[in-house]
């Protein structure tokens, strides 16, 4: 495993990290839907690994010292929502990456030169965002995944993350980086 400038692991394999364990919360909540949860005793694993801190959409709430308050975490919310916005309609191809707001230029620079092929079944689905977590990572650095659902067979996450840098939240990092 690669090290960081601090020593530690980088921004990379975290966000992979907490892609998977967000990912199989969607899975879970997926295979219980019907309401039928599994037996009390199967589903409490022996050791169970720590847990992020995730605030669903509208119950914004203050974690430990390092994460970030619930107004940021709010405010945070809504640069998600305006970024998924033309994100969405870029990856449909209702639109070009020019209409994607709050990224970063780096951001930006690899949306345009990455220009997804859209076929056309895709082209005629109409996404919507069906649900959207935030995890504080650090006071500045908050980790969203949106569940959408399109109309094809599941639901699928996006997941990136926002950096807040003099006092706006701007997406740093898709999770395809």
């Amino acid at each position: 495993m690669s090290r960081g400038r601090s020593g530690g692991p980088p921004l990379r394999e975290l966000a992979l990290a907490a892609f998977v364990v967000v990912l199989a919360l969607v899975v879970l909540a997926v295979l219980t839907r019907d309401g039928s949860a599994p037996p009390r005793e199967a589903s409490r694993p022996v050791n169970p690994p720590p847990s992020p801190i995730i605030t669903p959409l509208g119950q914004p709430e203050s974690g430990p010292a390092n994460t970030v308050p619930a107004a940021q975490l709010t405010a945070a919310r809504r640069v998600a929502r305006r970024f998924l916005a033309g994100y969405l309609g870029f990856l449909y191809g209702r639109g070009s990456s020019d209409e994607i707001t709050d990224v970063m230029p780096a951001v930006s620079r690899e949306l345009k030169r990455n220009t997804p092929r859209i076929p056309p079944a895709q082209r005629d689905r109409t996404p919507r965002v069906v649900d959207l977590s935030a995890v504080g990572q650090a006071r500045n650095a908050v980790i969203v995944t949106a569940s959408i659902d399109d109309g094809d067979v599941a639901v699928y996450p996006i997941v990136f993350t926002l950096d807040r840098r003099d006092g706006l939240w701007l997406v740093s990092r898709l999770a395809t980086d």
